[in-house]
């Protein structure tokens, strides 16, 4: 009788994880499956290499407010649960006493070798307050070269 409550209660166990649901609000497009159907999209750019659970983590410098800096990507994806929200790039040094944050991108052009952004960045205190006076929309042109894949967030 004990086996069978045993054998029971593991199986349930695995049925439960079996059908537990995972949540993501992000699609991954390939940078070369891009349409023009994807302009005007939220849009994170995952550069250089897959940043998958976090085993390859990139840099990537741009210019912003005419000025290069140096951005590392965050990513939270675990598999199960990757969230639009939770990704963003984030600058590796602090720039005039504050910590850049490109939170999303809007696609606003897709040409054969590149890719035109509308990048939304947000500056943080260096207690990671954000300073909300602070935050802007620059556009940016990315050459596809850099870029592995596209996350379009699922609005």
């Amino acid at each position: 009788m004990n086996r069978i409550v045993v054998t029971l209660s593991i199986t349930l166990l695995y049925c439960v994880n079996v059908l537990a649901q995972d949540g993501s609000d992000i699609v991954y497009c390939k940078i070369n499956k891009l349409k023009s159907s994807d302009i005007g999209k939220e849009a994170l750019l995952d550069f250089y290499r897959r940043s998958f659970r976090g085993i390859y983590i990139d840099t990537v410098t741009i210019n912003i407010q005419n000025k290069p800096v140096k951005l590392i990507e965050h990513r939270e994806d675990n598999g199960f649960n990757n969230w639009f929200n939770m990704q963003y790039l984030e600058s590796v040094e602090l720039i005039d006493g504050m910590r850049i944050k490109v939170t999303k991108s809007k696609i606003t052009a897709i040409t054969s070798d590149s890719i035109q952004v509308d990048n939304y960045i947000q500056y943080y205190s260096a207690s990671n307050t954000l300073i909300e006076s602070r935050s802007s929309i620059e556009p940016y042109r990315f050459k596809k070269r850099m870029i592995n894949e596209i996350l379009i967030h699922l609005e």
